[in-house]
Formats: structure tokens, sequence, C-alpha cells
């Protein structure tokens, strides 16, 4: 290789430029340059590499090229001057089909391996969708490129790896945030190819416009670690609403399902303005543009000719479920056939930051054949129950996309750009906020299907759009990292989708829409006898029935006649509240769809113990035990108590619930293993009072109150004080010894700046299974246990009471004393992989626990087992 190619540097000023032979291209580059291009004997389409100098003056070397396909950095690199300067370029999806792999491999190289290619002297901070180009066959034959002198710039033989375009990308994308590169990695993929007149897609030219705080707010979501969306002041939010209206009457001009609510019923358009200003984090022209086009998927779904839903909407003309909320209902039996089938679920638990989590199964969607329609409004009858809740529209939820088990053969059914197309229409325009999507998949045919799904979205959706590549139990792990607990998914280790909690969520959903539905019938003809019994004594001469009571009796008509055209209506709520009468909202009868970490689970189990809602009601308990096992406390008194404990929970958010079998029996206890065929409900008030009451009582029989403990705690707190103010001496003892030589030596022991310790000590005690047990520390703490057991054994005789507590507590002091007599610290890891002191209750239980596991030990050993 010549001397220019061994400094891996051309000349600052050069520019190299690429063209393919075409008549117009040949045309524009003769009459500029006046050099002859090189046609190619053969006739194939050639491309033409073409070095310009310092001087001005153009150096071209033709290359044959023979189409085969294979693609192309495209230009979305070059800067808008170069461009600019260079008119003959062709347009970068026009330019795969023109270069041969031999010169791709030449191109990207001298990109990567020497910076031969300067575009402006800089590197613009765009990332091409495609970047990394493929590799070069084994015959690559010798392409040159020299400058004025002559000198060989270029050899495309002479590289034998690829390893320096990885340089090359890591060079391009460390200009970019973490949000941005990763979807745009994820994209080149999907082949994402919608571009305009720079080279780069609509989607990577809005993402590069997103401000910092919106990128950092994006990862927030996406892990679980943003909470719900602050309400704005009632002031502002009114304005918005008004804005709006206006922006409504534009949209209904385009829109005819808006057009037609609006002409049925505007009022209620209007109360439906707030779910979409919610879902659009308060921007009235978002939520005008989701509201319009929301209203027209309710029109083409439910009340299109193609819907083929003649179950309670009258067709186009009289569509009645645009102007009032979706119900099960709504779907027709095919619909529920395949709703059934656990296709589209919501889990029962929600996410680290309280969302809901919805996840669809494509491997069902796929071997069912469900329509996209079917899937679609299900999705939207789906979005309607949640959002309910006002809670869950300002939170959001986040939606699964499982496609585990899905091979090439199923791209004619996913990939297609009618189900795509259909199911992110849905996504993007339901008034429910998407707060982060996963696409899970396992074979690399479904590859292209992110940047797919991604084209159509929005870029608050697009940006908080993830993939994850892997098996079941892969995707599962990677789930977690973003906050989405893996016993929460209805889905079992095999694969199989389990559907006992959601075929017993939509029994309920049906009863509860049944006895609604009665209750309207009952009021219409109560109110009809009503009516006539008026009209009857009015026209009797009855003084007593004056004007008033005769404007009364035309009200009841009115609302007969409004009621008459709603008797027919599955939506008990929306028609009775138009009758001049709400339904009483029985939330006992509908099954909670997720539970939050502050519900308080009624029954037995590891799980109640370990539950936050759980252990804040065990400290009510504990607050008020004294003054509920007072002498002088009545049987009043202490339903007063129960009382306030209950509305200091639930003013906190708790919800009291109980898990019901499938034969609606209420359970007593909670496993896990047995999650799938049990379903949660809010318990009964009397129920709540009843296990409060029995929280005191047990509370007073095992001694376990905070009186009760208090008398312990006496005993041996001022013990735990002074033995960890002597390990924190001794902490900060080695500290100062380690601490002269930290800066000389990188290795220290003990990092000073947050007193973790880096190296523990030959005395250090480490807490844990997995950690080495044969140090001095060990050795000092089972000799302690061995001289203290047989005293630790007599306490341990008899009944639980304070008592025994207290002198167990009292030996495990001493055993602690002894090791922290030994300069002995007790160390457990932290999530950055360094170690710190463990606290008192730690200590107290790893003693404990080996005072258990050396009685065990004597036993065996007494037994012969050993």
């Amino acid at each position: 290789m010549s001397q220019i190619s061994a400094q891996r540097a051309p000349p600052s000023s050069a520019n190299i430029e690429i063209v393919a032979q075409n008549p117009d291209v040949m045309q524009q580059s003769r009459s500029s340059s006046q050099r002859p291009l090189y046609p190619c004997s053969a006739r194939h389409d050639c491309v033409i590499m073409r070095g310009e100098t310092s001087t001005g003056e153009v150096n071209e070397v033709p290359t044959c090229s023979i189409t085969s396909g294979n693609s192309l950095p495209s230009l979305n690199n070059f800067s808008q001057t170069h461009l600019e300067k260079s008119p003959h370029l062709i347009e970068p999806n026009n330019f795969a089909r023109h270069v041969d792999e031999r010169m791709v491999c030449a191109s990207a190289k001298a990109i990567a391996d020497g910076g031969l290619i300067a575009w402006d002297n800089e590197i613009e901070d765009r990332v091409s969708d495609s970047i990394r180009p493929p590799k070069p066959p084994k015959n690559c034959k010798k392409t040159k490129i020299q400058d004025d002198n002559n000198q060989d710039w270029l050899d495309s033989s002479s590289f034998s790896s690829m390893s320096s375009l990885d340089d090359l990308e890591n060079l391009v994308v460390a200009q970019q945030d973490a949000v941005t590169v990763e979807l745009l990695k994820e994209t080149k993929k999907g082949s994402v190819n919608h571009r305009d007149e720079t080279g780069l897609s609509h989607l990577t030219q809005a993402l590069n416009q997103m401000t910092m705080a919106d990128r950092e707010k994006a990862l927030f979501d996406l892990h679980g670690v943003s909470g719900n969306l602050p309400e704005h002041d009632i002031d502002q939010v009114e304005t918005w609403l008004w804005e709006m209206n206006h922006r409504l009457s534009q949209h209904a001009r385009d829109h005819p399902g808006l057009a037609k609510a609006i002409e049925l019923n505007e009022g209620y358009v209007l109360q439906e303005r707030i779910k979409f200003l919610r879902s659009d984090e308060y921007d009235p022209v978002k939520a005008a543009e989701r509201m319009a086009f929301y209203f027209d998927m309710k029109h083409d779904y439910f009340c299109g000719p193609s819907s083929h839903n003649k179950c309670f909407n009258d067709g186009i003309e009289e569509c009645s479920c645009l102007v009032r909320d979706l119900t099960i209902h709504d779907l027709t039996e095919e619909d529920l056939r395949y709703w059934r089938t656990g296709f589209y679920q919501v889990c029962q638990e929600k996410d680290r930051a309280g969302r809901i989590v919805c996840i669809v199964f494509l491997p069902l969607c796929y071997r069912l054949k469900i329509p996209p329609e079917s899937m679609v409004r299900v999705y939207l009858v789906m979005n309607t129950i949640l959002t309910q809740n006002v809670e869950v529209q300002k939170s959001g939820n986040v939606h699964i996309a499982y496609a585990v088990g899905l091979g090439e053969d199923s791209l004619n059914f996913i990939g297609s750009d009618h189900f795509a197309n259909s199911v992110v229409k849905a996504g993007r325009y339901a008034p429910l906020r998407g707060v982060a999507k996963h696409f899970c998949y396992d074979h690399d045919s479904l590859h292209p299907m992110f940047g797919k799904y991604a084209k159509p979205m929005a870029t608050y959706n697009a940006v908080r759009f993830r993939s994850h590549f892997g098996t079941h139990a892969e995707v599962l792990y990677n789930l977690m990292t973003f906050g989405i607990s893996s016993t929460s998914l209805p889905i079992s280790d095999s694969g199989a989708v389990q559907t006992e909690f959601h075929n017993g969520f939509i029994d309920s959903l049906l009863r509860q829409q049944q006895q609604r539905d009665e209750q309207l019938k009952r009021h219409i003809l109560r109110c009809k006898m009503e009516s006539e019994r008026m009209v009857s004594l009015q026209c009797a001469g009855i003084g007593r029935f004056k004007g008033e009571h005769l404007s009364e009796s035309i009200g009841w008509r009115v609302s007969e006649d409004e009621s008459r055209t709603l008797e027919s209506t599955p939506n008990g709520v929306l028609s009775l509240e138009l009758v001049g009468m709400e339904v009483p909202r029985s939330d006992a009868a509908l099954p909670i769809l997720a539970l939050n970490a502050t519900d308080v689970i009624l029954g037995r189990g590891n799980r109640n113990r370990r539950n936050v809602g759980n252990l804040r009601l065990k400290l009510l308990v504990e607050k008020h035990f004294t003054e509920y096992n007072a002498p002088s406390t009545t049987r009043a008194g202490k339903t007063a108590i129960v009382n306030k404990i209950l509305k200091q929970m639930q003013d906190a958010g708790s919800r009291f619930v109980v898990a019901v079998r499938d034969d609606d029996t209420i359970s007593d206890s909670f496993d896990m293993k047995e999650a799938s065929y049990r379903r949660w409900f809010l318990a009964p008030d009397e129920k709540v009072r009843d296990k409060i009451s029995h929280d005191f009582r047990n509370m007073k029989r095992t001694g376990n109150s905070n009186a009760q403990r208090s008398e312990i705690e006496k005993g041996y707190s001022e013990d735990w004080k002074r033995i960890a103010v002597d390990q924190n001496r001794a902490l900060t003892q080695s500290t100062q010894e380690i601490g002269s030589s930290r800066s000389a030596t990188p290795d220290s022991s003990v990092n000073k700046a947050d007193e973790a310790i880096i190296t523990p000590g030959e005395r250090d005690i480490l807490m844990g299974r997995a950690n080495k047990k044969s140090n001095l520390g060990h050795a000092l703490l089972r000799r302690a246990l061995n001289d203290h057991y047989e005293e630790y054994e007599a306490a341990n005789q008899g009944k639980v009471s304070a008592a025994t507590n207290l002198a167990k507590t009292s030996i495990v002091l001493k055993v602690l004393e002894r090791t922290g007599a030994g300069n002995v610290r007790f160390l457990i890891p932290t999530p950055d992989g360094y170690w710190t002191l463990a606290p008192r209750e730690k200590i107290h239980d790893k003693i404990t626990q080996d005072f258990r596991n050396l009685r065990w030990a004597k036993k065996n050993k007494e037994s012969g087992s050993f």
C-alpha cells in the first residue's frame, strides 16, 4: 500500500462523491466536469466514485455494478450544504439500486478506516436508518482512488475485517442522546423509509426536535419512575376546555363521527373533553384532534356497515353508541368469543409506578385469525372501562405486545399494513394515554415489525416504544427492568396463556350490565306509572295539583319520551342519568382489575403480611391498641375507633380486597400459585370492620402491641445504641487508617465519600448465603453462639410471651457484644457492589437464625443423621 494509504488520512479539502451512471446523471456530469464517464461494456449500471482535490481537479474511478439488491449507507449523513453544491447526486431511495457491494466495501471502509471523506469538514449529528453495509464478498476486486499526485488513497482488497465500522457507528451515534439512539438503532431493523427532501425520515426529524426535558420524561415513563399526571388549576383547565370547543367545531367539518355525535347529543361530547385533555397532557390542540379521530373510530367500528354490529346500534342513521360510553354489549358475539380466549387482557398487578398493564398475545391472534376489526372493538371497549377511573386517566397505561412463539409464516398476518395501521391507530387516538409500549419477540424474521409499528405512531408514543428479543424467560427479565413484575403477566412458565381471571372479569361485567339494564327498565316503568297517575289526578280537578305539578307532569312525560328511545340501550349509567336518576354503582360487584401497593388483602398468607397496605393497617392498630383495650372504653367507643381507622385507610387511597374463587366462594388465604383462578373484589364494610376488630384481639392475645413492645425495647435500646456507636467508631478508625493512602492506592477498602466499604476485612461478617463464612469474624460469631446456646434454648422453652422475647433478645445482645469486642462488623451488600453496615433488625434476625440452625445441627448429630 502506498504512503498516503498508510497514513489513513487524505488532504483535508478532499471530497468524494458517488454518482450513478444513468442518462440524466451522465449528461449533468459531462457538462460540469467535461471528463468522460466510462460506460461498462456489459451495459450494466455503473457507479463512479469521484475524488475532488484541493485544486478543484476531479478524479473519477469507474466500477462495474451488477445490481444485487444489497443496501448501502444512505446519503442521510451528507450535510445540507454539500447536497446543495452537488445536485447531481441521486436520491437516497434510488441509491441502493445502483451501488455494487464492492463499492459498498470501498466507500464504507474509506469512511471508517481513514476519514477519507470530509463532508464540509464535519460529521452531521444525524443517524441514518441503515448505517451498517453488508460484508464484502471474498472475491472483492481492488478499487483505488488516487489524488492529484497519483498516490493510492484506498485499496479495498487490503481490508480483511469490518470491525472498524463499529467505530464509525459509535462516532456518529455518540452525538445523539440515549433515547433517540436506542429508538433509531431499533428502527434500523424496520426500514422506516418515509422521508422528505432532506433524506431523513419524519420520525427521525421529530425525535431530533425533542427537548432534553421531554426525552428525560420519556425515560422516566418507560421505567416506571414517574407517577400520575398532576392536575392543573381549575381555571386553567376551564380555559383549555373552551379552546377545545373551538377546535372541535373545526374538526367536525372533516370528521363525520364527531359531527354526528354533536348532532345527537352535544352535552355528551362536552363531558368527554376532560378525558382526552388528560390523555394528551393538557394540550388542547392534540386533545381535540385525538377526540375527533376517536369518534370517527366509534362510528366506523360500531355504527358503520362494515362493523357487522347490529345488536344495539341501528346503523349510520341511529348510532346510539356515539353519545354514550361503550359497554360489553356493544361487542358482537364473535368479538366476545374472541375476547374470552384471552388475546387481550389486563394484568392483575400494576407496574412500579402504579399504572395499569395491558397485554395482547399476538400468537393467539395469528392462530385464531382474529380480524383487526374485532381486536380494535375489544380494545376500545376495554379502554372505556379503564377510563371510568380518574386516576387511570391521569397515570395512563402500559401496553405489551407479546409475540414470542411467532415465526416467519405470521408476517402476512401481523405484518400486513391493514393490521399494523388499525392497531396503531386505535392506540394513538383512544382516550387512555399509553405511557410505555413493549414489543416482545423471539424470531429474527420479526425484526422489521418494530419499524412497521413505530412508523405510524406519534412522536410521543414512538419514543416510548421498546422491543425485547429473546426467549420467554429473557423477555420477562427485560420487562422487570421497566418496572413490570413477571408474576403479574397472565402467562405460565411454559408460555401458555392463563384466562381464569380474565373470564371471571368478563362474567362480572356481564352480570353488572344485566343488573343495570333491569334497573333501567324498572325505573322507566315506575316513571311511566307515576306520570299517568299525576295526569289523571290533574284531570280529576284535585285542587292541590296546581301548575307546578302540571309542569312536573310534563317533565315526566319528556323523560318518558327520552327514555323510550333508550329502553333497549345497554348502557344503564348514561340512560338513567338522562331520565333523572343516578345508578347506584356497585363497585363490589365488579372485580378489581389490578391491585395497588396500598391495598389491604383480607385473609391469611405470607403475601398479606408483606403487603404495604397490611403493614400500614398494622401500624394504625398498634397506635390505637392502648386506647382500644382501656377498661374505660365502651363497646361504642371501640366501634368508633374501628371506624376511625377505616376512614384513615380509605382517605389514604387503600382498598380492602378479598380473593374470590370461580365458584363465588370467598378465599381465606392467597397463594401466588393459585392466583390464576381467583379474582379480587372489594370487601364489604362489615367484613372490613370485623377484620380490624380481629386484629385488635390477635394483638392482645400475642402480646405484640406498641405498649408491650415499648417495655421490651426499654431493656435493650440503649445497648443497641452503644453497639452501633462502637461499630461506627471501628468503621471511622479503619477509614482514617486507609484514607491517607487512598489517593495513591486506588483499591481502598473504604469509600470515604459515602462510607461504603469496598473491600471487607478479615473480621467482617458478610451476611447472605452466597458469601464466605470461613474468615475470623464468622469464627468469633460461631464461638459466641456455642457459648450462649444452652442459655438461649432455656429461654426458648415454654409459651411465647413478652418475657421470653425479652430474655432471648438479651442473649442476642450478649452475642453481639462479644463479636463487637473483637471489632467484628456485620455487612450487607449494596446495589452498586459495595458493602455497608447492616441495620439492627437484620443483625438480630441473623443471630436468631444462627441459633435455630445450630439447634437443627445438634439434633441431627445426636440422631446420627450426619
